[in-house]
């Protein structure tokens, strides 16, 4: 006789090999943790190009400016037409286990059957090489970094098995810097 999936939480399920699974609804409308994401190296990126080109007067600072604040409003509406195309949510399927979390960004609709393999659109993060995790409670988010930062979405309510879980299999090092309890 097969094993079951074991439910943890009404979203968390725990499958026959030991790893977690669960789905993750955004409410693009409300939580702009994904927006500011996108959005804050992009700016970055226009200021140093403006502070290049100040330094360097190849072109005026005034139009640097203007083609980021440019850049900056077609890049709002973009997202403003994401929203309303998701009609306002976003799912984003989790697979975690003992050596890695990862994001099926490929489709949306449904969490994997099986780990997600190399013919998905994935985005993965090895436990191993994290070097710090923050906690973003009120965005229902863990960030780890690893070298960029990589957004887990949990609801509140499974927030701290899933934040626990991440702890123990996170190296030490990365444990001692890392926000909230350990």
């Amino acid at each position: 006789m097969a094993e079951e999936n074991r439910s943890l939480t009404d979203i968390v399920v725990q499958w026959p090999d030991g790893s977690y699974r669960w789905e993750y609804r955004l409410d693009m409308r409300s939580n702009t943790s994904m927006l500011k994401a996108a959005l804050y190296p992009v700016i970055g990126v226009f200021l140093g190009i403006t502070v290049i080109a100040g330094v360097l007067q190849m072109i005026p600072i005034w139009f640097s400016l203007l083609m980021m604040a440019g850049f900056i409003v077609i890049f709002l509406l973009g997202y403003g037409m994401a929203v309303l195309l998701r009609r306002g949510e976003k799912r984003i399927p989790y697979y975690m286990d003992d050596t890695q979390i990862t994001v099926n960004i490929g489709d949306p609709k449904k969490l994997p059957a099986r780990p997600p393999s190399m013919g998905r659109i994935v985005s993965q993060c090895g436990f191993a090489g994290v070097s710090r995790v923050r906690e973003k409670r009120e965005a229902d988010m863990i960030e780890l970094i690893v070298g960029t930062p990589f957004q887990v979405y949990v609801r509140q309510q499974d927030y701290d098995f899933v934040l626990s879980y991440i702890l123990d299999h996170i190296p030490e090092k990365a444990r001692e810097r890392s926000d909230g309890r350990l």
